[in-house]
C-alpha cells in the first residue's frame, strides 16, 4: 500500500474503486481545502515548468486554471472581482505584454 496524503480531483477515487484498488479518502474542510489548494498548485505551477512539449504545457495549464477556480470559490470570490481586480492591477502598474526584464536599479 502506497500512501499519498494529496488532494485529488473529485472522480479519481472512483477510478481506483472500478480498479478494485482499496483507497482511503477523507473530506476536507475548507481550511483543509485551502492549505492543499495551495500544494497543488505549488505541485501544478512546478509540473508546468517541467513541461516540454506543448501538448503537456497547455495540460499543466488546464490543471492550474482549475486549481485557481477552486481557490476563487473556496475564498468565495467570483471571476468577476478577480477579472476586475486583475484590470486595475493593468491599468495601474501595466501587463506583461511590452516583455521589460528588469537588470537593476541604481541607487
Amino acid at each position: 500500500m502506497k500512501a499519498y496524503y494529496k488532494l485529488v480531483r473529485d472522480k479519481i477515487p472512483q477510478i481506483y474503486k472500478k480498479e478494485h484498488k482499496n483507497i482511503k479518502t477523507k473530506k476536507l474542510n475548507k481550511e483543509e481545502f485551502n492549505y492543499y489548494l495551495k500544494i497543488k498548485l505549488k505541485e501544478k505551477v512546478n509540473d508546468f515548468l517541467d513541461s516540454k512539449t506543448l501538448g503537456q504545457t497547455i495540460d499543466e495549464l488546464t490543471e492550474i486554471y482549475e486549481v485557481l477556480d477552486n481557490i476563487t470559490k473556496n475564498l468565495n470570490l467570483t471571476s468577476a472581482k478577480i477579472k476586475a481586480l486583475q484590470d486595475k492591477k493593468r491599468k495601474d502598474l501595466g501587463g506583461f505584454n511590452d516583455k521589460q526584464f528588469l537588470i537593476l536599479i541604481k541607487e
